[in-house]
């Protein structure tokens, strides 16, 4: 991860003047956060582990959302990414990296649900930020670069989640601090809202078999533990 702040801004804000013509030409309703380079180097041991990105807005009423465009062809053989179909539509929660992942303990049965999404250099995937995605190693000579680009909804406020030994804490999202080295660690010097009665849960291998059996008679309970409405 890069840790020069003013280049991440630099970058930023090139990212966010490039995206903006065509963000405004098919979206709606959202807000630009900005933007950054996502580079896969070769590496045979170098798995991105299925995942779901932060949370940035209070997902119980808004979404946020990546845009990530491929700068060269992917394929299988440099990293391509892989996601887990409609896993945005109920596996939602409370997401950080000190937030234990809801595929921790099962991600070899996770892989096999995965589908893989090649793209062709310039092309894009839209993508909300609870989908479960990964990327297997890239085997190639080269360095595999993506573009990507944020956006959340037009009348969301920005949200910070943060595992206090044990307890899920939200606060007041600003803008430049989620690419600091400060938003890996703790939520510094950002403005406490609350404490959530949110307990957090990994997935057994047979819960996740169900879910994707037999939904329907999951749904209730998933969202009791995700967001306990």
């Amino acid at each position: 991860m890069h840790t020069n702040e003013a280049e991440m801004e630099t970058i930023n804000d090139q990212i966010k003047k490039l995206f903006k013509p065509s963000i405004d030409n098919y979206f709606q309703f959202v807000q630009h956060l900005g933007g950054t380079f996502i580079a896969k180097a070769p590496d045979p041991n170098n798995i991105l582990q299925p995942h779901q990105d932060w949370n940035i807005v209070d997902e119980t009423n808004y979404r946020s959302y990546t845009i990530w465009v491929a700068l060269q062809d992917v394929s299988s053989e440099n990293g391509a990414m892989y996601v887990l179909p409609k896993s945005h539509n109920f596996l939602r929660g409370y997401r950080h990296l000190t937030i234990p992942s809801v595929y921790g303990k099962i991600y070899d049965v996770v892989w096999k649900k995965m589908k893989p999404i090649y793209l062709k250099a310039g092309e894009a995937i839209v993508f909300d930020h609870a989908l479960g995605h990964a990327s297997l190693p890239n085997k190639s000579n080269s360095i595999r670069i993506a573009a990507t680009h944020s956006l959340i909804s037009e009348n969301a406020e920005l949200r910070f989640y943060w595992n206090n030994n044990g307890i899920v804490e939200e606060y007041q999202g600003e803008r430049a601090y989620y690419i600091q080295e400060a938003a890996k660690t703790g939520p510094s010097h950002l403005k406490k809202i609350k404490d959530l009665d949110f307990k957090m849960h990994q997935l057994e291998e047979r819960e996740f078999q169900k879910l994707f059996s037999d939904r329907s008679s999951l749904i209730t309970r998933l969202k009791n533990w995700f967001f306990n409405k």
